[in-house]
């Protein structure tokens, strides 16, 4: 599908998640327990993705788009059990929009908020669930903020790499422009080809855990390797 096409959808289901949002109180009151004010929910376009099946997919068929467009943009799945019917991938969810350089919506990320009522119980819902690879949306060239935090990485001559969205928008709204994340994918030479242009200088303020200590030793090493001067903070 031709790629302009397809950031129309990417651009239509974000401005139907940004209107959920605007009609769910719970969620907005959720943002701001995490210290998220209104003017970052606006600035980053934050939505919310209805707990139902189809409230997207009807909303975009509306508009005009086909089933197909709406897989292919990574916003719905096939059903395996109704052969020719979809539904919607972002169900009960905080979404996200991941923005391409030029700050157009590529694709979303997804933090669990509610199940669909009367959903039967499979385990635990991932935390997060980011959209498929698409042909505009590719994790390893992609990070979050990056439209954003260009010019502020440029001017500071430093760039601060943090894991997920919260730290990226609470970041920004601290004062910390020249701050980008990874949305959950490891990082990549693509990633540090697309940084150098800007900068040499790689603070790392990955998460504490193991897990993240052994990600951040990975990168480190990476970023090294690609001639960057680089800096681990500890937290407490």
């Amino acid at each position: 599908m031709h790629a302009e096409h397809l950031r129309e959808v990417c651009e239509e289901a974000t401005k139907f998640f940004e209107s959920s949002l605007a009609e769910k109180k719970e969620v907005r009151e959720y943002l701001h327990s995490r210290g998220v004010t209104d003017e970052t929910i606006y600035t980053w376009r934050l939505g919310y993705a209805p707990a139902a099946w189809e409230e997207l997919s009807r909303y975009l068929s509306v508009k005009g788009f086909s089933k197909d467009d709406m897989v292919d943009a990574g916003f719905a799945v096939r059903s395996e059990k109704k052969p020719g019917e979809i539904f919607d991938r972002f169900r009960g969810r905080t979404i996200f929009p991941i923005f391409d350089t030029m700050g157009r919506p590529i694709g979303v990320s997804g933090r669990f908020f509610e199940r669909v009522p009367g959903q039967k119980e499979e385990g635990e819902p991932a935390k997060y669930v980011n959209s498929p690879e698409t042909s505009l949306f590719k994790k390893s060239k992609t990070l979050y903020g990056f439209d954003r935090a260009k010019n502020a990485i440029r001017k500071a001559d430093c760039i601060l790499l943090v894991e997920g969205q919260f730290d990226l928008v609470l970041a920004h709204q601290s004062g910390l422009p020249f701050t980008v994340a990874l949305s959950g994918t490891a990082l990549t030479e693509d990633h540090l080809h697309l940084l150098s242009r800007l900068s040499k200088r790689l603070v790392l303020a990955l998460d504490a855990d193991q897990a993240g200590v052994r990600a951040g030793l990975r990168s480190a090493e990476m970023a090294l390797r690609a001639g960057f001067d680089v800096k681990v903070p500890t937290f407490p």
